[in-house]
């Protein structure tokens, strides 16, 4: 039967203006927020039932859901990637913490300051894909107030 039409009724045509206007309202959300549309939502992996099956213990979990090792982890990552750690900052670290804040990995909590941070570390050491991270989050104005935001960076 030809008049069947899913979740809208009318024509296509019909159809498409109530999808468009859903589409053109998430996006208009998505770009008026913090992260302007550039970013996507934190990936968060942990699994709650298979914490709770294992009752908790690392050691039978994935890396990915090891949350009483989490912070243990990021403060490790946080002191090789010290700009006051000497000779230089360890621009693995820096770039892998960079990451996780950015993406919001292995349940660290999203937070783009903290990775423009990180970024920013490892551009000012001559890291390719950590400056340049850093410089489109500079283009972009994301994990910076309006203030702070500085394209002689993003493109020096």
């Amino acid at each position: 039967d030809g008049s069947a039409h899913y979740g809208v009724l009318g024509t296509c045509p019909t159809a498409l203006a109530y999808y468009e206007a859903a589409a053109h309202g998430v996006m208009d959300e998505l770009e008026g927020g913090p992260t302007k549309g550039k970013v996507n939502p934190p990936m968060e992996e942990h699994r709650l039932a298979e914490i709770y099956t294992h009752g908790g213990a690392s050691v039978a979990l994935d890396s990915y859901n090891k949350p009483d090792e989490l912070e243990e982890a990021l403060q490790y990552y946080r002191m090789l990637a010290s700009r006051n750690r000497s000779p230089e900052p360890d621009l693995v670290a820096a770039f892998t913490i960079a990451n996780f804040y950015f993406h919001g990995y292995r349940g660290v909590k999203q937070d783009l300051r903290l990775a423009l941070k990180y970024y920013e570390i490892c551009g000012d050491h001559n890291h390719w894909e950590g400056g340049g991270q850093a410089g489109l989050m500079q283009v972009w104005g994301i994990g910076m107030s309006p203030e702070e935001r500085d394209l002689g960076k993003a493109y020096a």
